[in-house]
């Protein structure tokens, strides 16, 4: 009972603490590559096959042979049964996001005897900084499902190598198929079952003899992985899926699988380390179709990517160092659950960062994401928090600097999230006026069958870059913009021409106003920040494509949002050059030279 009080508490706290920091994610609307979603929802009846919603399963629009077919049906799901009330995705991944820190407590439990000490280091991991927004941006539903089951399932397994209970393994192995088919960035995490049945703090007079323990874990990790081979050929046997644009032999080159390990390590000790101590060094953040890590760590990265070699070489040497002496001083357990730790924390990022590198990401871009630092950030806190409870033995005292740090920590974490909240208030508020006002009208049956809303194709352009991803929209989204937000019985008081509208949207107040001329010529603040970068990506899209005269339209787009995009200038400089357009070639290169010398 007060083990159980104890947990309660804890939990109490959290949730009230989360919900201070993280209320207004709630009613944030779907911003970036959510929207492209959305409307692939509303159009499944265009997809082939008998049975559409199997189309979800392989749901893959940048064809980055990804494979996460429980991913988007998480969504889906949700979407079938809420009537499109995209409070509920925000309210589910926040109650996902707390189930994981809860579980993670629990499971810290088997390995740090001092629960406040636990308690304290988990509570910094729910506020840490440089993971926020896969709280804030509900688009990371499977990466959160997928860590509660597999922590579910590793405590499962514990619980039988204490009791001997083969039930467990059943649940185990169901819990872990789950969580692979949510991410394939798990597909690694079974294996640390090895790990586990060879530590010895598992052990008591139930506990199965070492032929049986060695046989249970072999036969869960062979049902595992036979039952998810099966379903991943039938899955792709489905015939919905797009051949990708990719071969599976582009991930797994000599320098890839060598540099994605070297970025995993400098990840840890940047990332994982520095900016979790000191979250000021990634600003200013940048803003485009998503929020991004920057500042001058990552600048430098770009100019002079050597470093990530140079710095994970080290880090690699340093761990083997660490490895070597609890090797020399045979303490054997303790080297099995480092071993453990950080064997789920750099399998998983270095999935994520082979397959990003391997479909031509740069190592900043793989720096810089948020959601990538979750799981790092997760296990870490475990080696820290066991480290000081095993080698430590802190005197009541030491336990005081060490929480006075935490709480230091702490601060400095939270007042860096809700600078990362306020952005994402301030520039999603027009979004969501826009989807206030249609939704008065849609209820008060201002906007009906006969009256009809028409949102401007141009509307993004008086929005921050936040509220559209332009690339996948135009890429993707062959008709309309915001209003696959709404539910299929709403799509009707939408029309697809202006000409056939009553309402149109304000482009200064974004409400809805009567489609009259006035209106239609009324205009509002054309925003440009954070958008020429996502028309230079779009660029390139088509320029591999070999639509140049599209790739010049969408350059020319970029410079007139950002006349400083010098990364524009040198796209249209190769492709006035291809094209033979000297006469515009001659003034791309002037103005080339004007930005050089600025």
């Amino acid at each position: 009972m007060k083990r159980n009080k104890h947990i309660i508490i804890f939990s109490i706290l959290i949730l009230l603490g989360l919900i201070a920091v993280f209320y207004p994610c709630f009613k944030f609307p779907p911003i970036s590559d959510t929207w492209e979603l959305l409307y692939s929802f509303h159009n499944l009846n265009s997809y082939p096959g008998a049975i559409k919603w199997l189309n979800i399963l392989n749901f893959d629009p940048v064809e980055e042979v990804g494979y996460r077919p429980l991913a988007n049906l998480i969504y889906f799901i949700i979407y079938c049964i809420s009537n499109l009330n995209y409070t509920y995705f925000n309210i589910l991944n926040f109650c996902l996001y707390f189930l994981s820190i809860l579980l993670l407590y629990r499971f810290s439990l088997y390995f740090v005897r001092n629960k406040t000490l636990a308690a304290c280091f988990i509570a910094l991991f729910a506020f840490l900084f440089n993971h926020s927004d896969i709280v804030l941006w509900s688009c990371h539903i499977f990466i959160l499902l997928g860590v509660c089951l597999f922590l579910m399932g590793y405590m499962c397994f514990i619980n039988f190598l204490k009791t001997s209970r083969v039930k467990l393994l059943y649940i185990t192995a169901t819990l872990f198929i789950l969580g692979t088919l949510c991410y394939e960035s798990f597909a690694l995490w079974p294996l640390a079952i090895i790990f586990l049945a060879n530590i010895a703090d598992f052990k008591t007079a139930k506990s199965p003899g070492a032929k049986f323990k060695l046989l249970s874990t072999c036969i869960t990790l062979g049902a595992v992985y036979s039952l998810c081979f099966i379903l991943f050929l039938y899955i792709k046997s489905l015939g919905t899926y797009v051949d990708p644009v990719r071969s599976i032999l582009d991930f797994f080159s000599f320098k890839i699988i060598l540099s994605s390990g070297f970025l995993t390590l400098f990840n840890l000790a940047y990332n994982t380390i520095c900016v979790n101590i000191i979250p000021f060094i990634p600003f200013p953040l940048k803003v485009t179709e998503n929020i991004y890590m920057a500042g001058p760590v990552i600048h430098y990265v770009q100019k002079s990517p050597q470093i990530v070699t140079f710095i994970g070489a080290s880090f690699a040497a340093g761990l083997f160092l660490l490895f070597f002496i609890l090797y020399r001083k045979k303490q054997f357990n303790e080297l099995k659950i480092f071993s453990l730790f950080l064997f789920l924390l750099i399998s998983e990022t270095y999935i994520v960062f082979l397959g990003k590198l391997g479909i031509l990401h740069t190592f900043s871009y793989c720096l810089s994401e948020f959601r990538y630092q979750y799981i790092p950030n997760a296990f870490l806190i475990l080696i820290i928090a066991y480290i000081i409870d095993r080698y430590l033995n802190p005197s009541n005292k030491i336990l005081k600097i060490i929480y006075i740090t935490l709480i230091f920590i702490f601060s400095l974490n939270i007042f860096n999230i809700f600078r990362v909240v306020n952005i994402y208030k301030n520039q999603l508020a027009g979004l969501n006026k826009i989807i206030s006002s249609i939704r008065t009208g849609i209820d008060k049956g201002a906007i009906n069958n006969k009256d009809k809303i028409y949102i401007q194709e141009d509307i993004p352009d008086y929005l921050p870059s936040l509220c559209w991803n332009i690339e996948m929209g135009d890429r993707f989204i062959k008709e309309g913009n915001f209003k696959w937000m709404f539910p299929n019985e709403d799509l009707k008081y939408f029309s697809n021409n202006i000409e056939n509208a009553k309402w149109i949207i304000n482009k200064k107040s974004f409400k809805i106003v009567k489609n009259t001329e006035a209106n239609i010529q009324e205009k509002g603040v054309l925003i440009g920040k954070g958008k020429s970068e996502q028309y230079n990506f779009l660029a390139l899209h088509y320029a591999f494509k070999d639509d140049n005269i599209k790739a010049l339209d969408v350059l020319k787009k970029a410079v007139e949002m950002n006349p400083d995009d010098y990364k524009a200038y040198k796209k249209l400089e190769f492709l006035y050059r291809k094209l033979g357009m000297n006469d515009e070639l001659i003034k791309v290169k002037e103005k080339m030279h004007l930005l050089k010398n600025l």
